[in-house]
């Protein structure tokens, strides 16, 4: 206003305040009061403008419309412990870490810390994992705070290891093994066999054998080096010793998950160790198996195979009498002998031969010479179908024939047993998984018959038996 012309001929006045009209301007903060929110505050003015509502549960505080300040409101912080654990084999695994300020902390059974993550050291990860020292229990202690005045998880538990993984599927039944035997100091005892295989569980199955003199071991200190097969020949012994086979599937770490039963070889004190009248004797020349000087009151003789512990051939005083000299044919393999003569059961055995023998691949498919005076057919057959051996046995029969396969069947077959004019006089059938099937004879008439094997979609075999009456 009041504009004049000044020395220098230009035109000027006196400037007009813009607050003056517009209810001015307190706080001078540049915003007329017509337009300030708070115009005895510099620092609330306009709507847009960031401000403080002093709510710690929201954030971006802005100036609203209506001149009040808020912002938007935070998600709420959690009340309750979200925070959960896994135990994998030995891994433990710690999730989710997501407050503010984490603790976890491993103790063993006596309080000790063994393992810990926490906000000042060893920060937590998101998911932390600790790799525990054994199997055993374990104290797991988690502490979570959204700050430091407001706790969020107090946990404080008992944790076991077990020690197996998930990818682990343990034996249930240990199965049981056999040769319970008294042998004197100088004689070699009979290896150890499987009377039943252990059972559950699925994959390879990993053998451990233990012994001990004192009693049945439970420990693996008492374990033996390279004792890994589902049989244990334990050899010569100088003292009465206890055995017992544990088993566990690949992947798995506890071995006494198949715990077997224990046997014991016992070192007779009564024997008379400087004569032997032991004349028996067996050779082995290209499959053909040569029994000698079986003529002892008291005889028995055994063919089984190691790989099944299957009976290829048996002779004793109570059903198929052992001839003097004999011969027996097999094929492929290997095979343990036992031979025990005596005089009588009271005065023990004078012989007791117990030896592992192998027979050397020549031909796929081995024939049995008509001249052999007794006969124990074991086929190794190798056609698609059947690639694993068959064993036949008793052969020659009197009240049932066996026939066990080396592995599992995979798939259904049929056996049959044919008499000698075509006529069908048993049929059974082996389902998958199936190891061997038993024929009763006990009411067929003296001849010969013959075993016809058939798997489904694949190869017939036809193999011949013995029945004697």
């Amino acid at each position: 206003i009041n504009d004049v012309i000044q020395n220098d001929c230009s035109c000027r006045g006196t400037l007009i305040d813009p607050c003056a009209i517009n209810g001015g301007d307190a706080d001078n903060d540049g915003v007329c009061a017509n337009e300030d929110c708070n115009d005895f505050n510099p620092n609330i003015s306009r709507p847009g403008d960031a401000c403080n509502d002093f709510n710690p549960n929201t954030t971006d505080d802005i100036i609203q419309a209506d001149c009040s300040c808020s912002g938007t409101t935070l998600p709420p912080t959690p009340t309750t412990c979200q925070v959960d654990y896994t135990i994998d084999d030995l891994t433990l695994r710690v999730e989710p870490l997501n407050d503010l300020i984490n603790f976890v902390k491993v103790y063993d059974s006596n309080y000790n810390l063994l393992l810990a993550c926490e906000d000042w050291d060893q920060k937590c990860d998101q998911s932390q994992d600790f790799v525990l020292p054994q199997a055993g229990n374990y104290f797991l202690q988690i502490l979570t705070y959204s700050d430091w005045s407001t706790t969020v998880c107090d946990i404080f538990e008992t944790i076991s290891a077990t020690g197996i993984s998930s990818n682990c599927r343990p034996i249930t039944n240990g199965g049981t093994i056999n040769g319970n035997q008294s042998v004197c100091p100088d004689e070699t005892p009979a290896p150890i066999l499987s009377s039943t295989f252990p059972t559950g569980g699925n994959g390879t199955v990993e053998y451990l054998w233990l012994s001990s003199t004192s009693t049945c071991p439970n420990s693996l200190a008492d374990a033996i080096a390279g004792a890994n097969q589902s049989t244990y020949s334990p050899g010569q012994l100088s003292e009465t010793t206890y055995f017992r086979r544990l088993s566990r599937r690949a992947g798995c770490t506890d071995w006494f998950d198949g715990n077997s039963n224990c046997i014991v070889k016992t070192i007779r004190t009564d024997c008379n160790t400087g004569t032997s009248d032991c004349n028996a004797q067996y050779s082995l020349n290209r499959g053909r198996l040569s029994f000698t000087n079986i003529d002892a009151p008291i005889a028995s003789v055994k063919v089984v195979r190691q790989d099944n512990n299957g009976t290829i051939f048996s002779c004793n005083d109570f059903g198929n009498i052992c001839q003097n000299n004999f011969t027996i044919r097999l094929t492929p393999g290997r095979y343990f002998v036992q031979i025990l003569t005596g005089q009588s059961w009271a005065q023990g055995f004078n012989c007791n031969i117990f030896e592992a023998i192998n027979v050397p691949y020549t031909n796929a498919l081995e024939r049995i010479d008509s001249e052999d005076k007794a006969i124990g057919e074991s086929y190794s057959i190798e056609t698609e179908g059947f690639h694993k051996s068959i064993s036949i046995a008793p052969n020659p029969a009197h009240d049932f024939i066996k026939i066990s396969f080396e592995g599992p069947i995979q798939h259904e077959t049929t056996i049959e047993l044919i008499n000698s004019i075509g006529k069908i006089e048993r049929i059974v059938t082996l389902s998958e998984n199936d190891l061997s099937k038993t024929i009763e004879t006990d009411d067929l008439t003296t001849g010969l018959y013959f075993v016809r094997i058939h798997k489904k979609g694949s190869d017939t075999v036809v193999k011949r038996v013995l029945v004697i009456k």
